[in-house]
């Protein structure tokens, strides 16, 4: 009985790659048809919430940073800050290399000065329970 299990065992793993080879042998053609097709420009764009702060890569390597505005059929526009005024740029999608959401300067620093001044706050209290539980202050 033991060596009937083996035998119908070791058929098994024998077969499964056979089988497997022979199933994906004859779905290539489909399989490379069907396969998902990388995301166009405009279609990440409208991934990316509006309003957002984005950096876009331009074809000429220039790099500009700006919030996301409308998104058309054939481009986008970009809220870029020059001085104290606000200009709106139209670009088109055929000359962006590539579009990405950036923090805007200063929001990090808030963020590091917040967990700064709630660790210290932690620190404090942490100091607090231990001195009274200790009795220090008698």
């Amino acid at each position: 009985m033991h060596q009937a299990l083996c035998a119908l065992l070791a058929s098994m793993l024998l077969f499964e790659p056979v089988a497997n080879a022979r199933a994906t042998a004859g779905s290539e053609p489909q399989s490379q048809g069907s396969r998902p097709q990388k995301p166009t420009l405009k279609e990440k764009i409208l991934t990316i919430a509006p309003e957002s702060y984005v950096e876009v890569c331009f074809l000429d390597k220039r790099k500009l940073r700006g919030r996301l505005g409308e998104i058309t059929d054939e481009g986008f526009a970009l809220q870029v800050a020059k001085g104290d005024k606000i200009q709106n740029l139209t670009i088109g999608f055929d000359q962006v290399k590539s579009v990405k959401v950036v923090e805007k300067k200063g929001t990090s620093t808030g963020r590091v000065l917040a967990y700064g001044l709630a660790g210290i706050g932690a620190f404090f209290v942490g100091l607090l329970i231990a001195c009274v539980a200790t009795g220090c202050g008698d």
